[in-house]
């Protein structure tokens, strides 16, 4: 979501449902709708209007005008119409133009999937290995307020008014994977809400982590497991950027990072993300959750001011599951959601790059992995989901899809390697003025000799080999106008922040999920100041 102030929490719990595998499905054929008669629909008329007398003396009648009143103005200016008379005859005439109103809603809450070009004239009998994927950033309660959101009916921004709708609409996208952002703990625990649904209902199991402090100590911690009728995955705390995981499952007391003081912290409102996957489609081999702050308090190489930088001004985290696919057992997903820090382009790349890398470990890791009963080598795939904050040109996108950081951006000192001098004795741009104690850091990859100051390149060692393609890439340039986000505080300025990035050696996106035009969120319809985003990819085996 675009920036609002907030403290962040950490790890929790997993839940799960098993939606449907039905066939790209379209606006049209999600709902048919009737024609009921005797609706009215308000439609944009003049400020006077015409009311024709009984019979004039002539015996013809005679055009009058009328004023519109005061409350019939007020209530045209509120709903950008007028209220034509309601009459039976206008009623009637009305009636049609009423229902197509109301289909326009429902389509538009309905947006279904678009089928690119691969996905085109796919015989059914290959969709057995498909998998569906959706990523939501569905809005964290403590962040709503009627002076965020003024346009949003009070009673739509109740945390289970809301929740409501984000059943409709995960119960509708009918994903196998679902990865969501600003989920709290309450919402994914607490009877009745979201996480308790779909595991009631669909069976879902899965893994949260919950935002942190400066520190990377959780906001949330348990002393105890929740009653969960799902499977429910908590992790030991260990170093994120280790070589190897070994997966295991802990009890439900999860211990603070290491050098943490203070009393645990027990705020069930604080957010975080998640993966979910339906239990009897996916087996989950491995969990790795990633801690931004925690990364940065241990990461020796960040100066004092980028390290301070990062921590106040972050306590997003990430989340990695690695699921074996039951239908096809040597299929293996390495699913990733993330939210980064809102701008900053050196934090959303220091960021992104710890994410990368953890997921190209893992990738590597099981790549070696014989499945199935015939020794098979296990086919990898990699997807990473959520709200990244960045629209598709930015560094961080670019750095994912490309393997390196752009040239130019604005990255960690240490990142940096010298390239040349400059004797103008000015501080390059994009570079932030240096301490005393930065300017003879080999680390920070900065040095001044007398005047000058070198210019720098970012070092060859920043990068991965990750080969990911960005699903949205064409649905953006067929449709420039739709948005999966909307900034509050900008009079509906949207743009398209969230993201899925996929891997296709293995497997190739057949259809993505329709994002909307409509940029005043959330509303009575809308529960998110975000559209959720969405991928259908199938095995490449399965096309042969």
């Amino acid at each position: 979501m675009y920036y609002r102030e907030m403290a962040k929490s950490s790890p929790t719990s997993v839940c799960h449902i098993s939606l449907t595998n039905g066939e790209d499905i379209t606006e049209a054929s999600r709902h048919c709708i009737t024609k009921p008669s005797g609706l009215s629909l308000f439609h944009h008329r003049d400020e006077s209007t015409t009311c024709a007398s009984p019979r004039a003396e002539n015996g013809c009648k005679i055009a009058t005008t009328r004023q519109l009143t005061l409350i019939e103005r007020r209530e045209k200016k509120h709903y950008s119409t007028s209220f034509p008379s309601l009459s039976a005859e206008t009623l009637l005439d009305e009636s049609r133009d009423a229902v197509a109103g109301d289909a326009a809603i429902v389509s538009s809450t309905l947006r279904g999937w678009s089928v690119r070009h691969v996905g085109k004239n796919m015989s059914s009998s290959v969709l057995d290995g498909k998998v569906k994927i959706v990523s939501y950033n569905i809005l964290a309660q403590r962040l709503v307020s009627t002076e965020l959101y003024p346009h949003c009916p009070m009673f739509a921004l109740a945390e289970d008014y809301r929740c409501s709708l984000l059943k409709r609409e995960l119960a509708d996208a009918a994903p196998d994977i679902i990865a969501l952002q600003e989920i709290s703990v309450d919402v994914f625990e607490k009877p009745g809400l979201l996480g308790d649904w779909l595991s009631s209902n669909y069976c879902f199991a899965g893994d949260h982590v919950v935002v942190t402090d400066v520190k990377g100590r959780p906001r949330y911690e348990r002393d105890e497991p929740p009653k969960k009728k799902c499977d429910v995955h908590v992790f030991k705390e260990t170093d994120v950027s280790s070589q190897r995981r070994g997966g295991e499952h802990a009890s439900w007391v999860t211990s603070p990072p290491p050098e943490t003081d203070g009393p645990l912290q027990k705020r069930s409102e604080m957010e975080g993300v998640c993966v979910l996957y339906l239990k009897d489609r996916f087996d989950s081999c491995e969990v790795v959750p990633i801690r931004f702050n925690e990364i940065a308090a241990a990461d020796k190489h960040l100066t004092q001011r980028e390290r301070r930088s990062l921590q106040v001004g972050s306590h997003n985290v990430a989340l990695i599951s690695v699921l074996r696919d039951r239908v096809m057992p040597n299929m293996i997903y390495v699913i990733g959601t993330v939210h980064l820090i809102w701008q900053r382009t050196e934090c959303q790349l220091w960021q992104m790059h710890h994410v990368l890398r953890e997921m190209e470990q893992l990738k590597q890791k099981y790549e070696k992995i014989s499945t199935g009963g015939k020794d098979e080598p296990a086919l990898v795939s990699l997807v990473l989901a959520g709200d990244f904050n960045s629209d598709a040109g930015s560094p961080p996108i670019r750095y994912a899809l490309s393997g390196t950081p752009p040239p130019g951006s604005d990255v960690m000192n240490y990142w940096k390697l010298p390239e040349e001098e400059n004797s103008s004795g000015c501080e390059e741009a994009g570079s932030p003025p240096l301490s005393p104690s930065d300017t003879t850091s080999e680390a920070a990859g900065v040095r001044h000799i007398g005047s000058k100051r070198r210019r720098y390149r970012i070092t060859d060692t920043v990068g991965h080999s990750i080969s990911f393609t960005d699903s949205y890439a064409t649905y953006r340039e067929q449709h420039p106008w739709h948005v999966s986000t909307v900034n509050p505080s900008s009079n509906g300025e949207g743009g398209v922040l969230d993201h899925i990035l996929v891997e296709e050696k293995h497997v190739v996106c057949t259809s993505v999920m329709r994002l909307s035009g409509r940029t005043e969120l959330p509303t009575k319809d809308y529960p998110s100041d975000h559209y959720p985003v969405g991928v259908i990819i199938l095995p490449r085996s399965s096309l042969k």
